[in-house]
């Protein structure tokens, strides 16, 4: 069974617990125990539960679609690169160097899937994702928004786009990001 680390799993609970009788009633109830119950960001809890309770919490935003889990991806990469895995986002490094490093924490959140950086360049990369044992569209968006935000804190003005997806019948998951030169993080 795949699973996510509390990394990923906790914020997300934080944020249905704000809003816990309509989070209750947009979650199976398997998942209600963590509504209430104790998490840790080092613990692993199922990477299916983690995809349920990611829904919810779009479900719950205003707004829909794709657009909305891309949001949330960015604010997973602000708040993982502002908080635990700030280590990464070193001021006055290669920009490029702390984009690829952040795109090795999937196998610290994910215990599923290999992400890799693919022909990595001064003006773009592509990211692939291969293995992953629960792909679907809500990943997909997050993953679109988290790689967007990891880019521009690292320096780089970059616009991400999926290139290739397993539901579509491609062999992996795959984003092209396409950035010009690199500019002061915000």
């Amino acid at each position: 069974m795949a699973k996510a680390k509390g990394t990923v799993v906790v914020p997300t609970v934080r944020f249905l617990r704000t809003r816990k009788s309509e989070a209750r009633s947009r979650l199976p109830e398997r998942l209600h125990h963590y509504l209430g119950e104790s998490l840790q960001i080092g613990q692993w809890y199922p990477e299916e539960d983690f995809l349920d309770l990611l829904q919810a919490m779009a479900d719950l935003l205003p707004g829909s679609g794709p657009a909305v889990l891309e949001q949330i991806g960015r604010a997973a990469a602000a708040e993982h690169l502002s908080g635990i895995y700030r280590h990464l986002n070193l001021e006055g490094s290669d920009p490029l160097g702390l984009a690829l490093r952040t795109f090795t924490l999937w196998s610290t959140m994910h215990d599923s899937g290999r992400m890799r950086a693919v022909d990595p360049s001064q003006t773009g990369a592509s990211f692939v994702l291969e293995g992953y044992a629960h792909t679907c569209p809500a990943m997909c968006a997050t993953l679109t928004g988290y790689f967007a935000e990891a880019l521009r804190l690292a320096g780089l003005d970059a616009e991400v786009r999926k290139a290739e997806c397993v539901l579509e019948g491609a062999p992996h998951c795959a984003w092209t990001a396409r950035w010009g030169e690199a500019r002061a993080a915000t």
